[in-house]
This record gives structure tokens, sequence and C-alpha cells, in this order.
């Protein structure tokens, strides 16, 4: 079994876990509702006809998870936000593969310490990331994939917030975070900054801002990079329905080596005709190369699409990130359901349990890097849902490669000057009765480097069948076929069952 003796990211999350529960708990005691704790204990039985992902001499073994957990919502009061969190025990039978312990948390919230002027927010993750986008891929991160690590990240970034004499607002916002990868320095990396930003409180045609910012990144497997920015911005909003900005700089950076200072101006539109229609642009020059994004959304009673096309530069600890979930999904459509975030997250979650639908699943993974990375992304993707049918599909492509020279001896940038993934899922969920449905999925993604060797394609195919069998209480069982092409190549066979109860 794994060691059990934590990084200090993990540590650090679990006593902000703690101190959420235990202010969320006192805010529930005063006002005696908007705090809702649901404990789960998950147990899970899979088969595998290749747990270690071999090419040859395949192991098949029986699985077994063991995933207690909470999650957690606040809606009301000075605390809002919500925790998800389980510890998975994986055992194994009938291998020498090694027993796992492992974490996933998603965290986020905002606290109102004053009311109306200084407030805190947060969030926090840890999940199972792929190092190399040319090593074994896998659907499941339950799977003991030797190409996965433990992500932990933690981002704090308290603010002051008011207004001077009722004609300007401002906002005081500083920023701190940390990123660990377990046994690695790739990827694992500490960042500070602040900025301090003022508006005109006009509600006219014109408007004003300033802003001054800077940030600074160091990770443990590069170099450290710093930024800052000054900037003036006018907006034109010519209806209620349509605002149009411009602004004007200067910023200075060492993304490229020494620190270069350039002027960088940006114009930007934001369009919505209708409640259930968005459309926004922004574009922005910078010395180490142009930024832009692009979105549009639309929304109607029974589906939701969006179109996103993005660049920028990244200092994070993976490339090819921010790719949609089913849960990003949903939570979008459900808007007009329920337009109050924490109860909208609590009725998204049950949602896609209900119909056997992993929260987190994506097209594309990313991989472990060592910031700044530029970044161009594209993703189109969609959910209809019928009477009992339900169908969300997602299409991506991402490229990325390493700003500057100081390019780190470890990674994929170290053997490739850019790594391209591509990815796409279809997922059909029908329910059958009003308490058990049936879920069938198909995904594929595939990486690919400057060498005809640095390529990877992964297909997954798989059917599960999940109900309740009492008021807090669900099961499923299902098959899973996926195969792995390329630089790791691999197939495996699995069947699954799963019991989840909550209390």
């Amino acid at each position: 079994m794994q060691s059990s003796v934590e990084s200090p990211a993990v540590t650090l999350i679990a006593r902000a876990v703690a101190l959420v529960l235990c202010l969320g708990t006192g805010t529930a005691g005063a006002q005696q509702s908007g705090l809702t704790i649901l404990p789960h204990f998950a147990i899970g039985q899979s088969w595998s006809d290749n747990v270690g992902l071999r090419a040859s001499a395949r192991d098949a073994a029986l699985i077994t998870r063991l995933s207690p957990g909470l999650s957690l919502s606040s809606n009301a009061g000075r605390i809002k936000g919500g925790l998800n969190y389980s510890l998975n025990e994986i055992l194994y039978t009938g291998t020498n593969q090694s027993n796992q312990l492992q974490h996933a948390l998603s965290a986020s919230g905002s606290a109102e310490l004053l009311e109306n002027t200084f407030f805190v927010d947060a969030n926090a993750s840890i999940s199972q990331q792929a190092v190399s986008a040319f090593g074994p891929q896998t659907i499941d991160p339950l799977q003991n994939n030797p190409n996965n690590s433990q992500l932990s990240s933690l981002a704090i970034s308290p603010s002051l917030r008011g207004r001077l004499s009722g004609l300007v607002s401002y906002e005081l916002r500083a920023n701190a975070g940390t990123s660990e990868v377990k046994g690695s320095t790739l990827g694992s990396s500490s960042s500070s900054g602040g900025s301090l930003g003022i508006s005109g409180l006009n509600t006219g045609l014109l408007g004003w801002n300033a802003s001054v910012s800077t940030q600074q990144n160091q990770a443990r497997a590069g170099v450290d990079n710093r930024s800052s920015q000054m900037r003036l911005g006018l907006s034109y909003r010519p209806d209620p329905e349509l605002q149009l900005g411009l602004n004007a700089g200067q910023e200075r950076s060492n993304y490229l080596g020494a620190g270069q200072t350039r002027s960088s101006n940006g114009a930007s539109a934001n369009w919505t005709p209708t409640p259930r229609t968005a459309l926004a642009a922004v574009w922005q020059g910078h010395a180490y190369g142009n930024s832009h994004n692009l979105s549009l959304q639309h929304r109607m009673a029974r589906s939701s699409w969006r179109f996103l096309d993005s660049q920028g530069v990244a200092l994070g600890s993976t490339a090819a990130t921010g790719l949609q979930t089913n849960y990003d999904l949903f939570y979008l459509q459900f808007a007009s359901i329920e337009p109050d975030p924490a109860a909208r997250d609590i009725l998204v979650r049950s949602y896609l349990q209900g119909l056997g639908l992993g929260p987190n699943a994506i097209a594309t993974s990313g991989f472990l890097a060592a910031g700044p990375i530029r970044q161009h992304s594209r993703q189109v993707s969609f959910s209809v849902e019928g009477l009992r049918a339900t169908v969300t599909a997602m299409l991506s492509q991402s490229r990325s490669s390493q700003v500057g020279n100081s390019i780190p001896a470890v990674g994929d940038f170290s053997k490739s000057s850019s790594v391209l993934q591509r990815g796409m899922s279809l997922n059909l969920a029908y329910r059958l009765t009003p308490i058990s449905s049936l879920n069938i999925s198909i995904s594929q993604q595939r990486s690919r480097g400057d060498l005809a060797s640095q390529s990877t394609t992964l297909r997954s195919y798989s059917s599960n069948l999940s109900s309740r069998v009492g008021q807090r209480t669900s099961v499923s069982v299902g098959v899973r076929h996926s195969s792995s092409e390329g630089a790791a190549p691999y197939r495996e066979n699995a069947i699954l069952a799963n019991l989840v109860q909550q209390f």
C-alpha cells in the first residue's frame, strides 16, 4: 500500500475542509438552514483482464474499492459553496499489483467575513492526473496506471470591495496558491499575486475602469515567472444586451527570458440577446503572443449548446486543462430550473448519479507541465434531454507548447516542441423506470508530438445499468472495453459493480 504520509498540500487542504465544515456548521446553527451535509459510502467490485495495462503478459485480477466520503453545500448566510470528497481504498486480489489509497476532492466557496466589505474565495482539488500525454492513458482514474500521479491544488484569494463617494467602486485582491504532484517536481508549483481595480458607477452609455496587477509563479521543475500590468479601459453599452470595450496599457514579463516591457492593448464584446443566449469575445495583445477567448452558448428548455475557442499562456501545473465535463454541461442547462448556484450543484450531481453519468468525465485529460505554456483550445459540446433519453457529446482540440527557451529537463516538452490533443465523447442515458437507467458511452482521445513515435490513441466503450434500491441506496453494474494504440499499447476488458449508500 502506498505511504500514508501526505504532502503538505494535501494536509493543508484537509485542514481547509475541516475549517469550512466548522464555519458552515456555525452558520447553519445560527440560521437553522442553508447547510447540507451528506455523508456517503461506496463499495465497488470489478474484474479486469489487464490490471497492469500491458501489451503482453496481461494480469487479470479482482479489484475492490472502498470509498467513504461526503458532499457539502451551503447556499445561505455568509458562506456559500460546495465540497465533494472521497477517500478511495483500492485493493487487488490475484495479482502482485500494490494496493492504493487515493483522494478525490472538488471544492469551491466564498465567505463574506465583513458584510459587503471583506470576502475570501477559495477552491481546492485532488485528482489523478496523467504525467505524460504519450504514456498509457486510462478512462477510470482508479485504474492502476503508472502514468498517473496525484495532483493536489489549493488557491485562496481574499478581497476588499467597496464604493467611494457613490461614484467609484473598487476591489483590492490578493491571491496565493499551491499545486503539488505526489512523488514528482514536474507540475509542482506555488504562486502569489495581487491586483487593484476601480471602475465608475455611471450606468449610462459610457463607462471606465482601471487596474494594476502583479503575479509570480515558482515552478519546481522550471524557472520562476513574473508578470505585471497596468491598464485603462473604456466601455460602451448602446443597449442592455450589448457591451463593447477597449483597453490600453503596459505589461512587463519574463516569459521570453529577460524582463520585457511593451504596450498591451485589447478589445472585448459581450452580447446577450436573450437570457438563454450569450456571446463573448476578448482579444488582448502581449509581447509573448496575443491571446483571445471566444465563447458562444445557448440554452433551451431541454438542451444546452456551447462553443469555446481560446488561446493564451497558462502558468499552472497541467497543459490542456479547463475542458468541459458532464457536470459543466448540465450545470448550464439547469440554470433555468435552479438559479441558486449551491442548490443547482446538488441538483446536477443527483441528476448525474441517477443517470449513471460521471460528473468529471472529459474529452481529454491533459498532462503535467511547468509553465509558461501557450495553449490554443477549441471545444464544441451539447446535451439534449428527452422524456427518457439524454444525449451528451463533446469534441475538443488543444495544442500546447512551451513559451521561452527555459524548457524543463523533464516532461513532454523536453521531447517535443508541441503536443496536439484531440478528444471526443458521446454518451446516451436512457431512463428505463423512474428509479433505473441504462448508460452507454463511447470516447476517444489522441495525443501527438513532433515524432511519429510520440503518439497515443485511447478508445473506450462502456455500458452500465444503475438503479435505486432504497431512498438513499443505489447500485450499478456494467462492462467496459478499452484499447490503446501507439507508444503505449494495451487492451483491457472489465466487469464492474458498485453500491452507493448516502446517509
